[in-house]
């Protein structure tokens, strides 16, 4: 664990100061200040920069929601960790207002915080600010520069491994795009995608991903299932099955081992064509998910209605069903729901021991998220099913 880490806690108890101190020095963490007064926290955050501060809402003087919004204008770039014993309600809604005011990341933490919470907030922040340089908001490019992205074969696929929970092992990947650019390495998809969308090369995108990653596959000896994120554009054209089960003949993928995800959103704005597609997908056996279930618009009538095989958790409930109670009910009930329609439950954003350990009790059938593994080349991918790496 990186020691170097610059943490401010800020909490009107000397108790409560105390044992955040003692858990992130616990995990390595050294240079830490404490604060009792929010006047006092702006100032100190003024003059230093800090990794990551956790505040706690419910203070004298200057309370969390005060504070936060202050030092939003700061242009404080660290992690916020906002702690409360009041309502777990107060501390989401604090935490969407945080990100509503521009805080590059924020998390609810339980108070107190375990130790295995804490280490995975630093973990990820860590591993955040390393590839940070693989988001580009900044840059402008045109619809151009993403044809010439095409011509030179610099869109990449990255995959992100999904574990069972009782084997422990790979047991799929989701496929998710990268550009790798010549002089400024890899661009994320928030820069590109909606460059896709205007220059209309959604189906180029989706058919160059899946080629891609069956011409990896076929040539290893994984089983692993490969997920494909298709948008409503891509559902919306015509032969879109052939040429998907083309592809996959042409590289000898087993068409079961297909996952064709789906948002919500999409599934909400079913047309003729998206349908007659779905339902062809289904006839040869490519399995259908619906990605960030629970966020979007889609009813449970859809849901009866649609020939889905599996449920993605959005990784918004996951985070937090380990503490909090109403999330933890949304989480159980759809885990019992999805069991009840016969489909596979993946939970998405898992990023510590205590939410696989919970997850794993519940009867999950697949985990994904940071602390299993992030979107990585194939090689990558590669020795992670060989129990390499």
């Amino acid at each position: 664990m990186n020691t170097q880490l610059h943490v401010l806690i800020l909490d009107d108890s000397a108790l409560q100061r105390c044992t955040t101190r003692m858990q992130l020095e616990r995990i390595g963490v050294q240079d830490i200040e404490e604060s009792s007064d929010g006047h006092e926290a702006l100032a100190l955050c003024e003059n230093k920069r800090y990794d990551m501060l956790i505040c706690d809402l419910d203070m004298p003087e200057m309370d969390g929601i005060h504070f936060l919004k202050r030092l939003s204008r700061s242009g404080f770039d660290g992690t916020i960790g906002i702690q409360s014993g009041i309502d777990v309600t107060v501390l989401k809604i604090a935490c969407i207002m945080c990100t509503q005011l521009g805080f590059k990341k924020v998390v609810a933490l339980p108070k107190p915080v375990a130790q295995d919470t804490l280490s995975g907030v630093i973990k990820e922040h860590i591993e955040t600010r390393e590839l940070e340089l693989e988001v580009k908001p900044t840059l402008d490019f045109d619809i151009s520069a993403i044809q010439t992205a095409f011509n030179n074969g610099e869109f990449q696929n990255y995959y992100q491994p999904k574990y069972d929970f009782k084997t422990e092992k790979v047991v799929g990947v989701e496929v998710l795009m990268r550009w790798i650019h010549p002089t400024l390495g890899i661009i994320g998809p928030d820069v590109f995608l909606p460059l896709i969308d205007q220059s209309k090369m959604q189906n180029e995108l989706f058919f160059l991903s899946a080629e891609q990653a069956f011409k990896h596959f076929s040539a290893s000896e994984s089983k692993s299932t490969i997920a494909l994120n298709a948008t409503q554009t891509n559902l919306e054209t015509s032969k879109f099955v052939e040429r998907l089960l083309d592809l996959a003949h042409q590289y000898q993928i087993e068409h079961n081992r297909i996952i064709v995800e789906l948002t919500e959103n999409e599934v909400s704005l079913l047309s003729p064509v998206m349908l007659e597609n779905i339902a062809r997908l289904r006839i040869h056996r490519v399995g259908l998910s619906i990605d960030d279930f629970g966020t979007g618009y889609s009813t449970l009538l859809k849901l009866a209605q649609l020939p889905v095989t599996e449920l993605k958790i959005d990784r918004e409930f996951v985070a937090s069903c380990t503490y909090d109670i109403r999330t933890q009910s949304i989480v159980r009930l759809t885990h019992q729901l999805a069991r009840n329609l016969g489909l596979k439950v993946v939970a998405e954003g898992v990023e510590n021991q205590e939410t696989w350990a919970y997850l794993e009790k519940l009867g999950v059938d697949v985990c994904q998220g940071f602390l299993t593994g992030r979107p990585m080349p194939f090689a990558q991918i590669q020795r992670l099913e060989n129990n390499l790496c």
